[in-house]
């Protein structure tokens, strides 16, 4: 009959077994860890004492070195291709000969050699799962980036936040890539969506579920549902404004015959008269057309803007 003791030892070894099977820890290395500044100093603390270690001690620390020679490769590996010429500048790094790094990469099948390649699967492995977390993390980026704006183009056109199916996502975020100025021509899109009918006769509302299924969004872009619209921005719309205003100012201002004005007094006048005080901004305009008279009579602007001031004060007691 076993003792309890062993009782306990047997399944705690149980235990322990089936951890080691299931659970395989991983963790990460650094791709340069013999570059750390910590890692620098315990080398060279290392090697300053190494004349006072017992020969035995040397022996024993022997076994474990070649494990520290193998990583170093392997770090080499994550950032270069290993060529045969760089058995000589591990070593020279490791301040080892060259003949210990060589027999790491040629014996054990750690390693495997193409033509003057050395090459280690495990380290393909990792930059592979490097690359395709790089490419996850860049997707679901993407994937934000497009519905972030999308959602902010779309209420603002409509007044709501649009909710869509995840093929409607993938469509939306494959346009996103296929189409090169997709940031620009998306306000239009959605902008001509106001303006599609399939009938007079029949009640159609394209909305954003419609336009993210099938090729929709394409044939809208390409104007298979009508011209596409332009939907104006605010800073087009200020242009706009502005233009008119000044066109508007033009047709209004009366012709300046420049030419009849004679003395310097005649055109002090004739610019105060042609010239505008805005009191509230202290802003001061002076017609284009009179203008000229500023230099064939030497006046400057702020003379003109004082007499304009003295003008309207006057009016006004």
């Amino acid at each position: 009959m076993q003792k309890p003791e062993q009782r306990v030892r047997k399944n705690f070894g149980n235990i322990a077994m089936c951890k080691s099977e299931i659970t395989r820890v991983y963790f990460s290395h650094d791709q340069d860890a013999r570059g750390d500044d910590k890692i620098k100093e315990m080398f060279f603390d290392f090697r300053k004492i190494a004349n006072d270690i017992d020969l035995a001690e040397l022996k024993a620390l022997a076994s474990i070195s070649c494990y520290s020679i193998y990583w170093s490769i392997i770090e080499f590996m994550h950032r270069n291709s290993f060529h045969t010429k760089d058995i000589e500048l591990i070593a020279d790094d490791l301040r080892i000969e060259p003949a210990y790094v060589e027999k790491i990469l040629t014996e054990y099948d750690l390693f495997r050699k193409e033509n003057d390649e050395f090459i280690s699967d495990r380290v393909i492995a990792n930059l592979s799962k490097q690359k395709q977390k790089s490419e996850t993390k860049q997707r679901a980026a993407q994937v934000r980036w497009t519905m972030s704006f999308y959602n902010k183009v779309y209420k603002a056109e409509f007044g709501i936040t649009p909710v869509l199916s995840d093929e409607e996502i993938e469509n939306l975020i494959r346009y996103s890539n296929e189409i090169e100025n997709f940031k620009e021509i998306l306000p239009d899109i959605l902008y001509t969506l106001n303006f599609i009918e399939v009938s007079k006769d029949m009640k159609f509302n394209p909305r954003s579920n419609w336009l993210l299924s099938k090729t929709n969004l394409a044939k809208v872009l390409h104007g298979e549902f009508g011209k596409l619209r332009h939907k104006k921005t605010a800073k087009e719309i200020k242009a706009e404004k502005l233009a008119h205003q000044q066109a508007k100012e033009k047709e209004q201002a009366p012709e300046i015959d420049i030419e009849s004005v004679k003395t310097r007094k005649q055109a002090l006048d004739t610019l105060v008269e042609y010239s505008r005080y805005f009191h509230i901004n202290n802003k001061f305009i002076i017609n284009n057309d009179a203008k000229p008279l500023l230099k064939m009579f030497d006046i400057t602007a702020d003379e003109v803007k004082e007499r304009k001031i003295q003008e309207i004060m006057s009016r006004k007691i």
